[in-house]
């Protein structure tokens, strides 16, 4: 019995050690008469001296001998009360001692005193607010910035995807560098495209938009670069001055880049590298200051590969790249943008119609590869088409029905007892109870282990 009592005491003597040394201060305990107990590793370090002094002292001998500061410890035991005071150290720095008595039949037998540092303490609380200041700023200038962006008359911004994508645009505007902008069509480009502009220090100059692939390359080159007078039969008087040209001191958005023939591909390196470019048969170069924007559908890399895009150019382009997700990997996007192009629309036709909700669960499940352009289509079509004040399913595009007969046309078995049956059933009853708990088709899906998209179709499915 007796062992096991030395065991459980030894223990406990372990574990006040380590709650000791685990302290970022200095830690000291002493009897009723001021002979230290014990300490710990820091209370030398913060004090500047060998703690082996220390070791079956007093600290009344300790402060003669001048190894030691005002010993508030000593004033604790004689007030019987707890004591702090500010001290400066032999080296000028100052520390906050605090001294706590404690009493065993109303008499003090023993104190706990505790030494912190107060100038390392100021450093981190001077670090602190630092940090905090910065992160209040990142935080405050994030915020602003999605806060323009959802509230864009131009873009409408739900999804995670699409937040990124206008905070990106949001913090490059002010930087003046060529940015290529990728994605399906459809998806939004010259939209990404205006913001940067508007958002620029070039906002108060032109945006000028050109489709490479929209013009023959024989008149793309003077669309582009203009002509000097009398460069070829029918050249006007005083020539004719290009996009390049009209847009000086703004920005040239280049759409469907990927389409731009190869032999003017070289003149635009030369734009994008000097600054300058030549008028079709002028001799002299025209200086240029635009800002600009490429965007594509296409794998620009996979073109360089097979030589149907320069190498060089494609450097030059790819500055800053932003990737605009398709439509049916923001699915949160499809409800603001579709009550976004009803009230557009309603505006521009003087209605007030609305939409049926199973119209919009409809929209949710069609996988849109003609992306927000195809769905601001749809719902003008709706809408301009619709008898009714409601747009119903009836008046859904022949294209999505067949998409979703496609995709989707799984038929309940007849024998009610079949194992397909029973796993839909099973499956419907999991997502319903699912988005009944998260409130929100994002977080069941992720509940679920679901991406968005699919869990859109199973429920669509499953309501069929």
């Amino acid at each position: 019995m007796s062992k096991d009592c030395d065991t459980r005491f030894n223990d406990l003597l372990l574990e006040v050690e380590a709650i000791m040394e685990s302290t970022p201060d200095g830690l000291y305990t002493t009897d009723a008469k001021g002979n230290i107990l014990r300490f710990n590793s820091m209370l030398g370090r913060i004090l500047g001296i060998d703690t082996s002094v220390l070791a079956g002292n007093s600290l009344k001998e300790l402060k003669e001998k001048g190894c030691y500061p005002e010993n508030v410890a000593l004033m604790s035991i004689e007030q019987k009360k707890s004591i702090t005071l500010t001290q400066e150290l032999p080296d000028g720095r100052h520390v906050i001692i605090s001294s706590y008595p404690i009493f065993r039949d109303s008499e003090v037998a023993f104190t706990v005193t505790k030494i912190r540092d107060m100038d390392e303490l100021s450093q981190m609380q001077d670090e602190l607010e630092a940090f905090k200041r910065l992160s209040s700023n990142y935080y405050n200038e994030l915020k602003l910035l999605r806060k323009r962006a959802t509230e864009s008359g131009e873009v409408v911004v739900q999804s995670e995807a699409m937040k990124n994508v206008a905070d990106i645009a949001y913090r490059i505007a002010s930087v003046d560098t060529t940015v290529l902008l990728f994605g399906e069509s459809g998806t939004g480009k010259e939209v990404i495209a205006k913001i940067i502009h508007t958002e620029s220090k070039r906002n108060e100059g032109p945006f000028i938009k050109i489709n490479c692939g929209a013009i023959p390359e024989n008149l793309l080159e003077s669309e582009l670069f203009g002509y000097a007078e009398g460069s070829f039969t029918g050249a006007g008087k005083g020539g004719k001055p290009g996009l390049l040209e009209v847009a000086n001191g703004g920005t040239l958005l280049l759409d469907e880049i990927g389409d731009l023939p190869l032999s003017l591909q070289v003149k635009l390196l030369r734009v994008l590298q000097d600054q300058e470019y030549y008028r079709i048969g002028d001799i002299k170069p025209t200086r240029t200051d635009i800002r600009i924007i490429a965007a594509t559908n296409r794998n620009l890399l996979e073109m360089v590969k097979s030589g149907n895009f320069r190498e060089d150019l494609y450097y030059r382009l790819n500055v800053v790249q932003i990737i605009i997700p398709p439509l049916r990997e923001r699915i949160e996007d499809i409800i603001p943008l579709i009550y976004n192009f009803l009230k557009k629309y309603n505006q521009k036709y003087n209605f007030n119609k609305d939409i049926n909700s199973d119209v919009v669960d409809e929209l949710l499940t069609y996988s849109w590869p003609g992306n927000v352009r195809e769905l601001e289509n749809t719902i003008e079509n709706m809408l301009v088409l619709s008898p009714n004040h409601t747009i119903e399913k009836s008046a859904l595009p022949k294209n999505i029905f067949k998409d979703h007969e496609a995709g989707y046309n799984i038929q309940s078995p007849k024998d009610k007892s079949s194992l397909e049956f029973m796993v839909n059933n099973f499956e419907k009853k999991l997502i319903e109870n699912a988005l009944a708990e998260y409130g929100n088709m994002s977080a069941a899906a992720k509940a679920l282990g679901l991406h968005r998209t699919t869990l859109a179709r199973k429920l669509h499915r499953n309501r069929s």
